[in-house]
């Protein structure tokens, strides 16, 4: 886990018709330490085994970190995992169909799209300021951000203009 992170909690749903395998793979692609028997989740046809969860306490965020860092999406980072953050916790989604090509794609709170997501459940008396911290870079010595700053995007996911 990161150097005085939080507590961390991950999730997917698995329905009937995902893979179980691709499904464990999207999963570690972001969260190597994701860890899940799936032995009893690959089934041949016709798929007889109902909806499910996969979960998963305490994963590291250190390879998420690193993509958002990869991609230059720190501040879509910033603002989209700390869009639900309330009282030292926070939720978001990703895109499971990203997270298989090693992508980092936040998903807004009423879309379901295609593959599926990750939920990602972030708890700790100073998640606010750690959120700030993991999220810096040096075009914030320019533009300063912060959460809840009229910088960040509007909670629907559009570009809020401040230049």
């Amino acid at each position: 886990m990161t150097e005085g992170g939080p507590a961390v909690l991950i999730s997917t749903n698995l329905d009937p018709a995902d893979d179980a395998t691709k499904v464990l793979l999207a999963l570690q692609s972001i969260f190597p330490t994701f860890r899940c028997d799936i032995s009893r989740f690959t089934t041949s046809f016709p798929v007889m085994r109902k909806s499910c969860e996969l979960s998963s306490l305490d994963c590291d965020l250190d390879q998420l970190l690193e993509l958002t860092r990869d991609q230059r999406i720190l501040d879509t980072a910033l603002d989209a995992m700390s869009l639900n953050l309330h009282r030292g916790r926070t939720w978001f989604m990703l895109s499971r169909q990203a997270a298989l090509a090693n992508k980092i794609s936040f998903v807004l709170p009423r879309e379901a799209p295609l593959g599926g997501v990750i939920r990602v459940v972030l708890e700790s008396d100073r998640l606010e300021q750690w959120l700030e911290d993991v999220t810096w870079h040096h075009g914030r010595e320019h533009v300063p951000r912060s959460i809840g700053d009229q910088r960040g995007m509007y909670s629907d996911g559009a570009v809020r203009e401040w230049n």
